[in-house]
């Protein structure tokens, strides 16, 4: 999901960015609603377990489709293979590449997490984004865990929470569309 995350957003125009990579987290409650009719259908959890690793095999095959990130070549200093995957991306796309020299990107080459805390103002947006991931993290997978708890029927009420996300997705996109990007 991570990959196909960055691989979204680097490729789509900052136009679309943010609605995109959103639209994209709308499979994961896909996924929650598949597994809730799994468990559903295959009680024993052995057999659950191995329906989900049968689903999840096929994709292991994207691992040599999948190109590598442009962005990533170029900070690795691989400049010719990202120009090769830009020459493919222009030919898909009917367009032509520029003749103008690619960008190399000013990188810093070593980075490590104390470099979150080096001045005041990284110092605070860090332990905001800390705070806020651990807070968003605690109320979702506490409701999340919980929600079979409620005295009702445990798979539709885990079934229940993959369809909640839906409206929040969407919620979300708004959202970015008016007030962010």
């Amino acid at each position: 999901m991570v990959i196909t995350f960055v691989l979204l957003t680097e490729y789509t125009s900052s136009r679309h960015r943010a609605k995109l990579g959103i639209y994209l987290f709308n499979f994961w409650p896909v996924g929650l609603l598949l597994l809730a009719l799994l468990a559903y259908l295959l009680p024993n959890w052995r057999d659950l377990l191995l329906a989900i690793a049968a689903m999840g095999t096929p994709c292991l095959c994207y691992w040599w489709l999948t190109p590598e990130s442009i962005r990533w070549l170029l900070v690795k200093d691989k400049y010719d293979e990202a120009i090769k995957h830009l020459a493919k991306i222009a030919k898909v796309n009917k367009k032509e590449l520029p003749d103008e020299e690619v960008k190399r990107p000013d990188v810093v080459k070593e980075g490590s997490f104390r470099h979150l805390f080096l001045n005041r103002e990284t110092t605070k947006k860090s332990l905001i984004v800390f705070d806020i991931w651990a807070s968003v993290s605690l109320v979702y997978f506490g409701v999340s865990y919980s929600s079979v708890d409620l005295g009702w029927n445990p798979y539709v009420t885990f079934a229940l929470t993959g369809v909640i996300e839906f409206p929040s997705n969407f919620g979300t996109v708004w959202a970015a569309d008016r007030y962010m990007c």
